[in-house]
């Protein structure tokens, strides 16, 4: 039969265990609630600075293809004439495009090629609205490019387009960074089509 000091330890032994285990779940807790508000204070702020850095970019690209596309140069010439070379030329320079050019409504380029079975032209015709590209290797580089459509008396006459380098996204983000060893991705949708349906998401690790 036990005595009485061996029952006595052994129910202090499972009042400190049981305690213990508490303020361990207890001190979990109220360091991940800790952790979240200083994550959303810390990250809310640095995201949203991306985000406008990226909108103000990409606002700037689409001015100035929809400017090119309103014009009576783009709208008039064929995609290789010699007088719309040195205009596409200043369009790129001036607002930090790879190159731009024009394609007619058939999908014929710039570049001399056909490019009317490629989903970025067919996106473009079929909805005469601007579009932007995945991110694609153009021969040379990663690239994405830009589209936006030539209307003229409400019919679809082509595209007027801009290749911009895809590491711009890494620039903007590249000096975004949690704690000592935090970095910044963007990632398309789709690494993360699964967990929301938004175009971009700036993630911070």
């Amino acid at each position: 039969m036990k005595s009485i000091k061996s029952k006595i330890q052994i129910s202090m032994l499972s009042v400190v265990l049981v305690s213990s285990i508490l303020i361990g779940v207890i001190t979990a807790l109220l360091n991940a609630s800790g952790i979240d508000e200083m994550m959303t204070k810390t990250l809310g702020p640095a995201t949203q600075m991306a985000a406008d850095a990226v909108e103000w970019r990409m606002n700037n690209y689409w001015v100035a293809l929809q400017e090119a596309a309103s014009s009576d140069i783009f709208r008039e010439s064929d995609p290789t004439a010699q007088e719309l070379i040195p205009i596409r030329d200043d369009i790129a320079e001036r607002n930090g495009f790879l190159y731009t050019g024009k394609m007619d409504a058939n999908g014929f380029s710039s570049t001399g090629y056909n490019y009317s079975e490629e989903y970025y032209f067919q996106q473009c015709k079929e909805t005469m609205q601007p579009f932007i590209s995945d991110i694609m290797n153009d021969g040379q580089q990663m690239i994405f490019l830009l589209e936006v459509p030539i209307i003229i008396d409400g019919q679809f006459s082509g595209v007027v387009y801009g290749g911009i380098n895809a590491d711009f996204l890494s620039e903007i983000v590249i000096n975004l960074s949690m704690g000592n060893d935090g970095v910044a991705y963007v990632l398309d949708q789709i690494w993360i089509e699964a967990l929301c349906s938004q175009s971009w998401l700036l993630s911070l690790w």
